[in-house]
Parts: structure tokens; sequence; C-alpha cells
């Protein structure tokens, strides 16, 4: 039995981060507070299990004889249940607010500066097709013609 590979990729960019995790079925990985900046996140792929390590633990005591099915593979963990893949939206500092949400075909307005992200896909946007990880600033009071051409595109928009 081999043990599930992973891969992590991390980019920062101007004001925030995208992370993305590539993993094969039952993989578990253990993020610690001090690296945990996550916001937002999307399944591109497959299925898993997201936890908060130690939340309603029970006292374990010498000779305790206890069913641990429910407290299996949780920890801020991830455990894939089958191949695995997301993407993660994440702030640069803890004391900032972001908003985000999925786009739709159409036009898009936004009241504040925001950033697009493309989570997945080749979405058409103002007739550029953009690509996975793709990313730019949008601007408020200019429309922007979506095509999410089976894609999936999300705006964040600081607080």
């Amino acid at each position: 039995m081999s043990i599930p590979r992973y891969k992590q990729y991390v980019k920062r960019c101007e004001e925030f981060s995208v992370c993305a995790i590539e993993c094969e079925k039952g993989w578990i990985g253990i993020e610690p507070m001090q690296k945990n900046y996550g916001l937002y996140h999307y399944c591109v792929y497959g299925s898993g299990r997201f936890a908060v390590p130690f939340q309603n633990y029970i006292e374990i005591n010498p000779k305790d004889f206890f069913d641990m099915r429910d407290y299996l593979n949780n920890h801020v963990m991830l455990e894939a249940s089958e191949n695995f893949y997301w993407i993660g939206f994440n702030t640069l500092d803890k004391n900032q607010d972001w908003d985000g949400k999925l786009v739709k075909n159409g036009i898009l307005t936004v009241q504040k500066k925001s950033w697009m992200i493309c989570f997945d896909g080749h979405p058409i946007v103002n007739d550029k097709k953009i690509s996975t990880l793709d990313y730019a600033q949008i601007y408020p009071d200019k429309d922007y013609e979506i095509n999410l051409n089976k894609g999936v595109l999300a705006v964040f928009t600081k607080n």
C-alpha cells in the first residue's frame, strides 16, 4: 500500500493569495492555525471532509474503550474521499474581511474595486478567454460581459 500523494500550490498576489490542493483518495492534510488564511474555497473535483480539530472532544483515560468512527480523520484537516482538487482564496491579513461570490452569465458590475479569479475552465470576459487561476482587478462602474463557457469565476471584494 502506498501513501496517497498530493501537490500544494500557493501564489501571493497583490492583495490576496490563491492556494490549491490536488490530492489522491485517502490523503489527509493538516493546516495549523498560524498558516490558515483561507476565506473561501471552491472544489473543482472530487470529494472530501474538512474539520476543525479537537472540537467536541472526549477525555481518553487508560482502559477506556470507545467508538472512534465519529472522530476518524478530523483535524483543521482535510481528508480526500476520492481524488480531490480545490482552490482557495486567502487574505494576507487575518484582520481583513472580504466578500466572495460566484459569478453568473450576463453583465457584471461591481460597486467597489474587486478581484476576479477563474476557478475552473475557460470563461470569456469581455471577449477574452481566460484560464484556471487567471485573475484580474475589476473596477466599479464598468460593465464586464461574462460568458462562463462551462467555467467558474468568482469575485472578491475587500470590505
